[in-house]
């Protein structure tokens, strides 16, 4: 499994489920996988999760099942327990590998075994990489969020080359990467009401650049309501300008817009489902028990996870935090500063105990935050990872936030 690898989709309408959860769980695997494998990615909550959801590319029955090291392995089908599905050359189907440890030799190219859950290949070497941002002590250039540098002078994690990239969120807290002229730099972060058109990833913690086709400003989150234009996240509908406090979220009206609207019923618990398709958009046909699946609600749109989210973006303003690549390692400022917080939006925001139950036995990234699943004693509470079949890593959820920021 590589970070830049979207295997997860879901045979599902087009504008519902299939552009948010194949979106927002893709970006979760994404994101896992980034701490999971190479990092050359980040937090996504991965989890074995991949297994789960790829559970859900195909029709019910499922007949997935948990296999271990040396064994065949497909990502759909026979899902690797705690260690890493490896192809080779065009083949269909892999076995499963160990993670390589900590300090441990390795390469940088999808044939190779991959560094343990929380590291990352680099110099040809698993360490734990692209956890400090920009402006933060250093010691190695690993240490930096990917595009920085430790500088020699100052023991500071600096622009590679003075040159900023969006997509890989390495300015300093208050920034944003200027696309727009001849030289990519950071600008500071615009305001709240301010016009985002020209700059849709400017917009500061606790908003989101939304609009028409024409024309987008800086939003606070869950400030709109029933109708009003919005603009849809594609990496999290939970994530919006819409009021979730009252069940409304940003409904797909063309590429560039929409409106808020009231979310679908739940499904009737006694209607079968053979695939995500006979479900609402925030709901996954879970049918890991049988031939005949049930719809059963993945995603939480309402007053506590809006709650939470602003929560935690306060969090990560008053703590000055990036979400740089590998924010889930415990020395990242988010991780640090603003991991309970986390964990509230992750268990308040999507429904773990789902998932959980779909996924094969996943090792915990080495000195990463993990947090609790609802139905844990621990109450949410983030922990320290240590054990190799643990809880579900957290790294999902930041499905949420990381789009935004």
């Amino acid at each position: 499994m590589t970070c830049d690898d979207d295997r997860f989709s879901c045979p599902k309408k087009e504008g519902h489920l299939f552009s948010f959860l194949k979106v927002t769980l893709a970006k979760a695997i994404f994101l896992a996988s980034m701490i999971m494998t190479n990092f050359l990615l980040l937090l996504s909550i991965t989890l074995c999760i991949v297994s789960a959801l790829s559970v859900h590319a195909i029709s019910c029955p499922s007949n997935s099942q948990c296999v271990q090291v040396g064994e065949q392995c497909n990502n759909l089908l026979k899902i690797c327990s705690n260690s890493d599905c490896k192809y080779s050359g065009g083949s269909t189907s892999g076995n499963c590998t160990a993670y390589i440890p900590e300090n441990g030799s390795c390469l940088q190219n999808y044939d190779s075994p991959s560094c343990y859950p929380g590291l990352s290949c680099y110099d040809n070497k698993c360490v734990q990489y692209g956890f400090i941002q920009n402006g933060k002590d250093c010691n190695q250039t690993y240490q930096c969020s990917k595009g920085l540098t430790c500088s020699n002078s100052t023991n500071k994690c600096v622009l590679t080359n003075d040159v900023c990239d969006s997509e890989l969120l390495n300015c300093p807290f208050g920034t944003f990467c200027n696309t727009t002229g001849p030289t990519k730099v950071c600008y500071p972060q615009l305001e709240l009401n301010d016009d985002c058109t020209v700059y849709p990833t400017a917009c500061p913690y606790g908003s989101v650049c939304s609009g028409n086709d024409t024309t987008k400003t800086c939003t606070a989150l869950y400030s709109l309501g029933l109708g009003e234009t919005c603009s849809p996240n594609p990496n999290d509908a939970t994530v919006s300008a819409c009021d979730a406090s009252k069940g409304l979220y940003c409904e797909i009206n063309s590429a560039q817009y929409g409106f808020c609207t009231k979310l679908p019923s739940p499904s009737n618990s006694s209607q079968s489902c053979q695939d995500d398709s006979y479900c609402n958009f925030n709901e996954i046909c879970e049918c890991s028990n049988g031939s005949q699946g049930k719809c059963s609600i993945l995603v939480n749109i309402n007053a506590q996870c809006a709650t939470d989210t602003k929560s935690y973006h306060d969090c990560l303003i008053g703590n000055q935090c990036v979400q740089v690549n590998n924010y889930l390692n415990l020395n990242s400022c988010v991780a640090s500063k603003c991991s309970k917080e986390f964990c509230a939006v992750r268990n308040s925001c999507e429904n773990w105990d789902i998932v959980d139950s779909l996924s094969c036995p996943s090792p915990n990234p080495i000195n990463s935050l993990v947090c609790s699943s609802n139905n844990s004693s621990s109450s949410g509470e983030p922990s320290l990872s240590s054990s190799l079949s643990s809880p579900i890593i957290l790294i999902s959820l930041l499905s949420i936030i990381s789009t935004l920021f």
